[in-house]
């Protein structure tokens, strides 16, 4: 019974990962009866797969951008994030280029806060350099 219990545990975590993507919190004795339990969120097997989690992100930002309403609140958000990843990948042209769209339709619709305004006008201007 005792088996069947890990088990159940171990299938209802794997569930819980892939539906919100967060690891709960787990008892050390289920590990063992579930070993490939850890799921792709998992830091250990990114760095065993070679993964490069900030260009997954910015590939899967850019197709969430790709599908968005023109102009709309989600639009400007996707893209102040991919000028957010470009900035850590080095990438300042495209960081600048995502910025100043999402600046467009903030101009708009006024959806941003005056810190993340700020924070455009940085890679902005960091970018031009």
């Amino acid at each position: 019974m005792s088996d069947r219990h890990d088990i159940w545990l171990g299938l209802l975590w794997r569930q819980c990962t892939v539906c919100s993507g967060v690891a709960p919190r787990r008892n050390p004795s289920t590990i063992a009866s579930a070993p490939n339990a850890m799921g792709p969120w998992s830091r250990r097997s990114w760095r065993r797969s070679g993964a490069r989690p900030l260009a997954d992100a910015r590939s899967d930002f850019e197709t969430l951008e790709q599908s968005s309403i023109s102009d709309s609140p989600r639009q400007a958000r996707t893209l102040l994030k991919l000028g957010q990843i470009c900035v850590k990948l080095n990438d300042l042209e495209r960081a600048r280029q995502y910025i100043e769209r999402a600046s467009e339709i903030d101009q708009k619709i006024n959806i941003f806060t005056p810190e993340e305004r700020l924070e455009m006008a940085r890679i902005i201007q960091g970018s031009g350099e």
